[in-house]
């Protein structure tokens, strides 16, 4: 059977998959010890168009909110169209309504919020503004604007794993006064304890391959108890994020988002203001779990789940009510939203699922809306001491390797210039060796060998031996010279003669006495001369001297000019 598109909707499976939703409710009643309205479970529709404003920023269209204290967890899905096999449903997200106990959730709220702002250094996200970066979203006031704190482990692309493999000093939560630094760390690594274990109830399979590697990696976990699934945590004041995925996050992972509310809104069913995780590319689906309609009208009058539309009153200090405007006309335009509560826990795959926050109308990150921590694991974070050993490993064969290569390069080079020499030598040599083949030897000049003339093989061959003698001496003394020394380069040199006349005129004609002593190729005599000697019949030897001009040649002739020899 020919698989089935995926209409460009991401697979995330690292939290659960299955082929219809009654086998998902029947797993995760027996993995949470949940019956009947304790778990719900709601669909929504992958439509691939991204729900934002005409600015680019978050916008919700759909809000997905608790029904009532009885509800326990909520369970996302959407539906793969036309599959019937195992991973037929996906599950997106999920949250637990009661993740955090109540007082832990107060106590985060109170105690970290005024050391982040007292002594915290904010966190530069591209997410922080829309594409132009022309939003107000996180404030115009920068005394109160919204803030991102990042603290942990985390990927660097230069090492290819942990940021803080070089370092020698590791300060994972990072202040601008650095004894205050324990009291964050201290009350991170609760939180992240706090969390494990709900997040191995609700996604077993993501938390196992999230502590694979905890025993070796340990200096890159939080926590305070075995079982530490998270690398680093992320704290967000107010803080609007803009559409966007953790692409920095380990394969097969979750990352688990803590919501801690003001005072004001920690009981109040619809606050005066709220902040939402939305998906930007899903819609609400018309049916409920059980494909009735009528059901999921229950829950539109109930405020279950709340459908906006553009008479809402705009979220963000600057924003306009036509901004929403096209968001809220085109159905296709994503925007589900939820409203997490004080203390909730979503998780889901924000490696590959689009996700974003919207903002607040009034961003206040001394009093912030809303705090979310934001928990999570990079990749390649597997490695002892930070990967602090495999970094001085992987320097030190480069710096074996680069001395090599070093090496390798001057030998090169010194074989360079010595061959160059050797060629230079040969040629020189050869040069010699041809003109003395080329000169003509007289008779006696041939030496005798117990007074027999030597025939010409002999003597070539001890000429060959000669010269193949002083190749090699010279050869072995250029071997005997220090390598460091520069070889002077010789060439033999040949002489030549040309000639060159003075006179600008051309053809030349050259009478008188010198035309005997005339061996310019330009002198047109010569060729007149040869002719005249030939029809002569002079057979002297002497065809190159020209006969007297004869009475048809003209008496007057132009000066002749004068030649020059060169050497």
């Amino acid at each position: 059977m020919q698989p089935l598109p995926n209409q460009g909707q991401p697979l995330a499976v690292p939290q659960r998959t299955a082929s219809s939703l009654m086998e998902l409710r029947r797993e995760f009643e027996d993995r949470c010890q949940l019956t009947g309205r304790q778990l719900r479970i709601e669909k929504i529709v992958y439509t691939g168009k991204e729900g934002k404003t005409s600015q680019g920023c978050p916008v919700a269209k759909w809000v997905i909110r608790r029904a009532d204290l009885e509800e326990k967890i909520l369970v996302v899905v959407k539906k793969r169209p036309g599959h019937r096999c195992i991973a037929a449903y996906i599950v997106v997200c999920m949250v637990a309504w009661d993740g955090m106990p109540r007082l832990e959730a107060d106590n985060a709220y109170k105690n970290l919020i005024p050391k982040l702002n007292k002594y915290g250094l904010p966190t530069t996200r591209r997410c922080a503004t829309n594409e132009n970066r022309t939003c107000a979203c996180q404030g115009l006031d920068p005394e109160t604007s919204g803030a991102s704190y990042s603290f942990g482990c985390s990927w660097s692309m230069y090492y290819n794993g942990c940021k803080y493999a070089r370092s020698k000093t590791v300060r994972k939560f990072r202040l601008s006064v650095k004894s205050e630094e324990a009291a964050i760390e201290d009350h991170m690594n609760l939180i992240a304890t706090l969390l494990a274990p709900v997040f191995k109830q609700v996604c077993p399979r993501s938390y196992d391959n999230q502590t694979k590697y905890e025993g070796e990696a340990s200096d890159c976990r939080l926590g305070l108890e075995p079982g530490k699934p998270f690398s680093g945590v992320t704290a967000c004041l107010d803080f609007c994020a803009h559409s966007h995925r953790d692409l920095h996050n380990m394969q097969d992972g979750c990352t688990v988002h803590v919501a801690l509310l003001k005072p004001g809104n920690r009981d109040s069913r619809l606050p005066d203001d709220e902040q939402f995780h939305v998906l930007p590319l899903y819609t609400m689906d018309g049916t409920d779990e059980f494909e009735s309609i009528e059901g999921q009208r229950d829950k539109h009058r109930t405020g279950a789940v709340q459908m906006l539309d553009n008479k809402i009153e705009p979220i963000g200090e600057v924003a306009e009510i036509n901004e929403n405007i096209e968001a809220f006309q085109d159905p296709q335009m994503g925007g589900v939203a939820i409203a997490l509560n004080h203390g909730s826990v979503l998780i889901e795959c924000a490696k590959h699922e689009m996700h974003a926050t919207t903002a607040v109308r009034r961003p206040d990150r001394h009093h912030p809306t809303r705090m979310t921590l934001i928990f999570y694991q990079h990749r390649n974070l597997n490695r002892s001491r930070h990967g602090i050993d495999e970094w001085e490993e992987k320097m030190r064969v480069k710096k074996i390797n680069t001395d090599l290569d070093n090496k390798a390069k001057e030998e090169r080079e010194r074989l360079l210039k010595k061959a160059a020499g050797e060629d230079d030598d040969l040629d020189l040599d050869d040069a010699m060796l041809g003109h003395d083949d080329l000169a003509p030897v007289p008779p006696s000049a041939i030496k005798k060998e117990n007074g027999q003339p030597l025939k010409n093989g002999a003597s070539g061959s001890k000429k060959k031996k000669s010269s193949a003698d002083a190749s090699a001496k010279k050869s072995q003394s250029n071997e005997q010279q220090p390598k460091n020394e520069k070889v002077a380069l010789h060439a033999p040199t040949l002489t030549t003669t040309s000639w060159t006349t003075l006179f600008p005129m051309h053809p030349c004609v050259v009478t008188g006495p010198y035309q005997e002593g005339n061996s310019s190729p330009t002198s047109s005599t010569n060729g007149s001369a040869n002719n005249s000697a030939s029809a002569n019949g002079n057979g002297n030897g002497q065809g190159g001297q020209a006969p007297t001009p004869g009475a048809g040649q003209q008496q007057q002739q132009p000066p002749p000019p004068q030649q020059q020899q060169q050497t």
